[in-house]
């Protein structure tokens, strides 16, 4: 096998958005991750989960941090995708389920679709974020 017949994985594409908390700032964020998706190969089904994701976890956010806006950040790969929201509440209790039955229904919605799920510490506040790859079914 020679240097020129090996195929270099392309780096991901990251994308970030600084929403405030508004009613819209869901739908702005599906929309703004199915627009940066849609230059890629990935499946549409994944997209869609994704958006789906992005905007649940942008509920939760705002259910849960008084601050008035959120950084929302977007990681594409060739298959997989990476949603991640950051906001400035001062505790990881977004994984505390029984806090709020709107809380309770965006993170099954999130579980469901996303390989994997969490919360982590970041700088001033946390970040909420899934991630969602293609199955072998759904591979490009």
């Amino acid at each position: 096998m020679t240097a020129d017949t090996l195929e270099r994985p392309s780096a991901p594409s990251r994308h970030v958005l600084r929403l405030y908390s508004h009613r819209s700032a869901p739908s702005l964020a599906r929309h703004a991750l199915r627009t940066c998706a849609s230059l890629t190969e990935l499946p549409t089904a994944v997209v869609d989960d994704a958006a789906f994701a992005v905007g649940e976890l942008m509920v939760i956010s705002a259910r849960q941090c008084v601050a008035g806006s959120m950084t929302v950040m977007f990681e594409i790969d060739d298959d997989s995708i990476v949603v991640r929201v950051a906001d400035h509440a001062s505790e990881l209790s977004a994984m505390q389920l029984r806090s709020n039955t709107t809380v309770e229904r965006a993170w099954s919605v999130v579980r469901r679709v996303s390989k994997s799920w969490g919360v982590s510490a970041s700088g001033d506040g946390r970040q909420l974020w899934a991630r969602l790859e293609c199955g072998p079914q759904l591979a490009h």
